[in-house]
């Protein structure tokens, strides 16, 4: 064994041996080993602190959401207090998350959600799609953020949710609407992204649903009526899903074509008017398909197998994935309560194609309540219980020989309690239909009545303008106002446009005033 080196006692002249020996100032080698391991430790532990996302493994092993328990890949930055446990409880609605599953079943009995905290603004069958403003409902978007960052490596968007907007795809029952995933884009881009961020739980993953969510954003972008892409970098998963999807939507158009040669030029410029996808997206994904070659001229085109795609799409088509049918978009989005039993009821006779039928009975439902006061106390009294409402609303559809799905719209609507809101719907749905006909409603208040040539030079004169669409029509109604002394007040949709005399007036007394 080597020799312990010891030190020469220096003054063990004038101090003595004893007195001047210093051995145990320096440490033993079993010191320095506790203290390289002390160290390890610490470090350790400290950069576990300042990066938790980073660590090796995640913090929470596994959370809880509905009846599922679904094992985390990564780490997400919870409060300290809910990092330490290995399991997590999250509300299947709010996204609250909760240390115990006892906590977690007081919190089901006075959760006040069953859905999402947004408007619904798409449903087919048993999905739905809720648009969730960040700003509005900022504690629910930021649970969801928490929650994605557990299966996304690369999320950095945690708490600064206001500039985003979230669209949240569900599953109904009985029970409520059930999450599934969402993705988020930012409401100003300047880059022209059309999505932020993408996720779909692991246990609705193989289903179809991220490219759903996908065709969804692209399906907003052709609203806007500009290209969007998705910012980078994206997920792995995202990656794929994106990869699969732009190559299935440009080999659905080239089905389209049925031209085996095409130049790059045209090809790229006809698929982004039909599918608003960028130009960089769509020439990336022919490359990865090898479709681009160059012909005798030296110019690249698109040239591919038609046996090839036709065998490729008939394997998708197989899989039987749900997609977004744009019949079913809704044309404007509305809120509030009645705002969204009549888009629910909007998008379900969009499916029947019977929209002018439910309209017209709609028309004729509330003509009947205008006239019955009694009908009228009946619907909107609190006194009166569901069951009674029911059952009483359930007689007189039967004696008007109404379709099947007016009568179990207004069933739901007594189930609910919802039935004091049945002139606001009928209301709402009115707006629906106004702005599916492509019809623009404008109000012209003047200080008498104009004539027919005046309406009809107006008409011209807006359609020419930027506030209406090329292929809107004007619905145009005269009210009379003699308060404005003369001139117009033209209200088209949320703006006005105020050319009477009386501002005028007002605005000369203001400045006069101000002068004074």
């Amino acid at each position: 064994m080597p020799k312990t080196l010891r030190p020469v006692p220096l003054f063990a002249e004038l101090l003595g041996p004893q007195d001047a020996d210093a051995s145990k100032c320096f440490p033993s080698a079993v010191d320095i080993a506790s203290y390289n391991a002390s160290k390890e430790e610490t470090s350790a532990s400290s950069r576990l602190i300042l990066n938790p996302v980073s660590a090796g493994s995640p913090l929470i092993d596994f959370i809880v959401f509905s009846n599922w328990k679904i094992r985390t890949w990564y780490a997400a930055p919870y409060p300290e207090e809910y990092c330490q446990q290995p399991i997590l409880y999250l509300c299947e609605f709010c996204l609250k998350y909760m240390k115990s599953p006892f906590m977690m079943k007081r919190h089901k009995l006075k959760c006040p959600l069953k859905s999402p905290p947004g408007n619904e603004i798409y449903r087919d069958g048993v999905i739905s799609i809720f648009e969730v403003d960040g700003r509005k409902n900022k504690i629910y978007c930021q649970n969801l953020c928490l929650l994605a960052k557990m299966f996304l490596d690369h999320k950095t968007l945690y708490y600064d949710v206001e500039p985003f907007l979230f669209y949240v795809m569900t599953e109904r029952d009985e029970e409520g609407f059930h999450f599934v995933g969402y993705f988020s884009k930012e409401k100003r881009s300047g880059a022209n992204y059309n999505l932020s961020c993408i996720l779909t739980l692991p246990i609705h993953q193989r289903k179809g649903y991220g490219q759903l969510l996908i065709d969804f954003s692209y399906l907003l972008s052709k609203k806007e009526g500009k290209p969007g892409s998705p910012e980078k970098p994206l997920s792995d998963l995202g990656l794929l899903s994106y990869r699969s999807y732009w190559r299935t939507t440009i080999l659905q158009e080239l089905k389209k074509l049925n031209r085996k040669y095409v130049s790059i030029e045209g090809m790229s410029l006809k698929l982004s008017s039909r599918t608003f996808m960028t130009h960089d997206d769509i020439v990336s994904t022919m490359i990865n398909l090898d479709m681009l070659v160059k012909d005798r001229q030296d110019e690249y085109v698109v040239r591919y197998n038609v046996d090839l795609v036709n065998e490729y799409l008939a394997k998708i088509e197989s899989k039987d994935y749900p997609a977004i049918r744009p019949s079913l978009k809704v044309p404007v989005i509305l809120h509030g309560i009645d705002g969204r039993y009549a888009t629910a009821l909007y998008s379900a006779a969009s499916k029947r194609n019977v929209l002018d039928t439910v309209e017209s009975e709609l028309v004729k439902i509330g003509s009947v309540i205008g006239k019955d006061p009694r009908l009228q106390t009946f619907l909107e009294t609190p006194i009166i219980d569901r069951t009674a409402k029911k059952t009483g609303v359930a007689s007189i559809l039967a004696s008007g020989k109404y379709s099947e799905l007016t009568t179990n719209f207004f069933q739901v609507l007594a189930e609910n309690g919802r039935l004091d809101q049945t002139k606001k719907v009928i209301s709402a749905f009115q707006t629906l239909m106004t702005a599916h006909r492509g019809e623009v409603g404008v109000v012209v208040t003047s200080a008498k009545e104009l004539d027919t040539r005046v309406v009809r030079q107006l008409r011209d004169t807006l359609q020419k303008s930027n506030l209406v669409e090329k292929n809107q029509k004007l619905l145009i109604t005269n009210k009379v106002d003699a308060s404005i002394i003369g001139g117009l007040v033209i209200e088209i949709g949320d703006k006005t446009i105020d050319m009477s005399v009386s501002s005028k007036v007002a605005k000369l007394d203001r400045l006069l005033q101000e002068a004074i």
